[in-house]
């Protein structure tokens, strides 16, 4: 259902905020909107995803607008990552 979808989204965005994070080496290097779109062809509803993860306390749009992961996201990202890990 809807929530499902929802979850989908969101579990995606952190995975690919986590990955651009990890190519640079910095953790806290902001990606604009339009990277994570790209990222996510077909997903659809970013910006809207990242206003419910920024919600949740896990991503933080800096000044220069771009987001980034918050501590708790790359928490949730490492949970996440691991989790599918197992399932593999």
């Amino acid at each position: 259902g809807r929530r499902n979808r929802r979850r989908i989204r969101t579990d995606a965005v952190l995975h690919d905020l986590a990955q651009l994070a990890a190519q640079h080496g910095d953790r806290v290097h902001g990606h604009p909107v339009e990277v994570l779109e790209t990222m996510g062809v077909g997903r659809g509803g970013v910006r809207a995803t990242l206003a419910v993860l920024e919600e949740r306390a896990l991503v933080q749009q800096l000044d220069d607008r771009t987001w980034t992961l918050t501590p708790a996201g790359r928490q949730a990202a490492a949970t996440l990552r691991q989790s599918q890990d197992e399932q593999e």
